[in-house]
């Protein structure tokens, strides 16, 4: 059994940034992890920490030394190791010295052909202490750092300055340098409430004594936690809810060390706000929690969390009040002020604000999403109740919000203002509901535009975008989306299939490609934008339990519409659960087989002819096709893909009974080509819903 300590690794920085410190922290976990991996040290469990100040993982029963390695050597062949007298040659005695063994200590080894000298031995593994530094430092290296920044007369670079490192391997200090850093046992408390030393003796006590001497809670899940607690606590001391948004939760636990929760509040006026104009501030500007209202009503109060624990608190509640109300100030101000002009008094401006250089302002794309939108009125279903008008006007009051002075304060608040703006103005509630909508979804998982309209401008600009970046040539790359091309072409794809909206994504894409600059209007453009946006949706439907092999057998019909590219793969989830299903795939594999094989006879072929049929086995089957035809066609046209993948299931029995008793290529041609054109009439029937050859089934040995 190998000795194992506990080791502790600590760098302490100046205030890391807030937004990255839980990726920072988890990544510097993974990376420590993965490299004792390499270096075959073994150990217990792994705990992280991480405040504002300081990088920290604990790696318990971590192996003092390595485990010994196994070493096989491979030299010379033995044909060539020993001369006509059996005396070893120089290669041989070379090979022997350079291991240090003798040469008759090597083994003989049979390998392919021939058979040469090994040496086998053991390679005695390090101590852990003197592996440790490089393990650290590749971790530190390795950290998601888009910018490092270089401090003083410094030529170490890290993202923010350093100041002290700990790193302790049971009770021992690890002797290194690391970022110009000496390795010790020292650690520092809080910055204002403990800022002395604290002399870590062994890594066990690290946790407990920064809690208890130093005032800091490390544990990144263990303050969040008590600062979600606080906030719901003094939020029901004025009996309301805290809004608690998950990013701005870890964004504050992010910037204290220990939290102390401080309830404020503010001038009741500003609740003639938009509610999203009074979260925006609380949240974004000045890191608050909003509160409401047990009905739901935003309350004129916020909760903020200090990282001190103030001998006043009185003052500290005062002082943020007196923050908020300058920030509420402004943004009533922008909001007055923007509803002294018309939403539609500015779409004018519009062509003054440049979208992409190439493809024109804002204004241009404007006018060709309100042509898109027009186009796919024609898609739509009479039910849907929008007419042109509608469109029209969504469409060229969608991007006026841009211009107003709470956008752009704001720039989340686009879409949300233009509602609310459009409402004050008395907008049709539809077209004001489509100008926040149209924004949907705005990141992954978040909702879609409820209304038909909504969805209709939403599908017209997202798409807009896309295909214009492709046709300038600036599709997104490996590590570039500047564009956010795959967020929006999944919102197309999502607004399609999850509200049932039955359009043709290449005829939407040629539609929006016509609508380009002339110079742009490429041909390629179309092809290359819809394969793009089916590898995005093969991505959603593999998120949505299809497979690989059955999402290849569906985009093989080469079908364009999303939402029925869904609704083949849930009835080909149904079919591959029938006991049909892979003998019928199997046969499909081997009807496809022999037709690509004979190609080059099959367009001369005639429709079958049952009067030369020499096997019963062969009637059978095309009675049975006969059969299957009548029901699919119409099937097919309603969409019912189970039912036409039921009607197949019964070929299982005349397939596998033709295979068994017909013998395809016949000496005879007549009877050939007859019997080719069967099989190309059963290929023709089984890929209607999916190209069933390529899915990947077991045949069953129970015919």
């Amino acid at each position: 059994m190998s000795l194992t300590s506990d080791f502790l690794v600590e760098l302490g920085t100046e205030e890391l940034p807030p937004k990255a410190l839980r990726d920072l922290s988890n990544a510097f976990k993974v990376s420590i992890q993965a490299g004792l991996a390499v270096q075959r040290l073994q150990h217990g469990d792994v705990d992280v920490f991480a405040t504002p100040r300081r990088l920290a993982v604990l790696v318990k029963d971590l192996d003092l030394q390595q485990a010994d390695k196994a070493i096989e050597r491979k030299g010379p062949p033995v044909d060539r190791a020993f001369d006509e007298n059996k005396f070893p040659t120089k290669a041989a005695k070379a090979f022997a010295e350079s291991n240090g063994v003798d040469v008759y200590d090597l083994h003989h080894v049979k390998m392919g052909k021939g058979t040469y000298l090994v040496f086998r031995g053991s390679e005695q593994g390090k101590a852990s202490k003197d592996l440790l530094p490089v393990v650290v430092k590749d971790a530190l290296d390795q950290l998601p750092i888009p910018k490092r920044m270089r401090w003083g007369s410094r030529s170490e670079s890290f993202v923010r300055p350093v100041h002290w490192l700990l790193m302790l391997l049971g009770k021992e200090v690890v002797d290194c340098e690391i970022l110009g850093l000496s390795a010790g046992r020292v650690t520092y408390g809080h910055r204002f409430m403990a800022p002395q030393e604290i002399s870590i003796e062994q890594p066990s006590a690290y946790k407990n004594l920064l809690v208890h001497a130093g005032e800091v809670i490390p544990s990144f899940s263990e303050r969040r936690k008590q600062i979600e607690e606080q906030v719901i606590d003094s939020a029901q001391s004025v009996d309301g809810k805290a809004v608690i948004a998950a990013e701005l939760l870890n964004e504050v636990t992010a910037l204290v060390e220990k939290p102390y929760a401080v309830l404020g509040e503010f001038d009741k006026r500003y609740l003639e706000l938009p509610e999203e104009v009074l979260i925006e501030t609380l949240q974004q500007h000045q890191k608050y929690f909003p509160l409401r209202s047990t009905n739901g009503e935003i309350l004129n109060n916020f909760i903020t969390i200090s990282n001190i624990l103030s001998k006043e608190p009185e003052q500290v509640k005062l002082g943020n009040e007196r923050v908020i109300h300058p920030r509420l100030a402004d943004a009533e101000f922008f909001y007055k002020n923007d509803l002294k002009r018309s939403l539609e008094s500015r779409t004018r401006d519009l062509d003054k604000v440049v979208f992409q250089k190439n493809l024109g302002s804002i204004g241009e794309k404007v006018k060709r999403i309100e042509a898109l939108g027009l186009h796919m009125l024609q898609g739509l279903e009479e039910s849907s109740k929008i007419n042109a008008d509608q469109v029209k006007r969504a469409a060229n009051l969608c991007k006026c919000d841009l211009l107003t002075d709470m956008v752009g304060e704001f720039p989340e608040l686009q879409g949300v203002m233009g509602r609310y703006y459009a409402s004050h103005q008395n907008e049709n509630s539809d077209v004001a509901l489509a100008l926040d909508e149209h924004y949907l979804p705005r990141f992954s998982g978040d909702e879609l535009p409820s209304h038909i309209l909504g969805q209709v401008i939403s599908i017209a600009d997202k798409l807009d975008t896309i295909v214009g970046i492709f046709a300038i040539g600036k599709k997104p790359t490996g590590t570039r989306d500047p564009f956010s091309l795959r967020r929006q072409s999944l919102g197309v794809l999502r607004i399609i299939i999850e509200k049932e909206l039955n359009f043709d994504l290449r005829h939407l894409i040629a539609a929006s490609l016509k609508n380009m600059p002339e110079a742009l209007r490429k041909p390629e453009v179309a092809e290359e934008v819809f394969v793009y946006m089916q590898e995005r949706a093969r991505g959603y439907f593999l998120d949505h339990n299809s497979t690989s092999d059955q999402i290849a057998s569906v985009f093989a019909t080469n079908t364009g519409s999303p939402l029925d590219m869904h609704k083949r793969l849930e009835a080909l989830q149904k079919f591959v659960q029938m006991p049909a299903a892979p003998n019928l795939a199997a046969a499909n594999k081997r009807v496809a087989n022999i037709l690509k094989k004979n190609a080059s006879v099959l367009d001369g072929l005639t429709k079958v002819d049952i009067n030369i049929m020499a096997e019963k086995a062969e009637y059978t089957l095309y009675q049975a096709l006969q059969s299957v035809h009548s029901d699919v066609d119409g099937l097919m046209q309603a969409q019912r893909y189970t039912d036409v993948l039921l009607r197949l299931a019964r070929l299982k029995d005349p397939i596998d009974d033709f295979f068994n008793d017909v013998m395809v290529m016949s000496e005879d041609p007549a009877e050939r080509n007859n019997r080719l054109s069967l099989l190309q009439d059963f290929n023709t029937i089984s890929t209607n819903v999916a190209h069933l050859s390529l899915l990947d089934l077991t045949p069953s040995e129970d015919k």
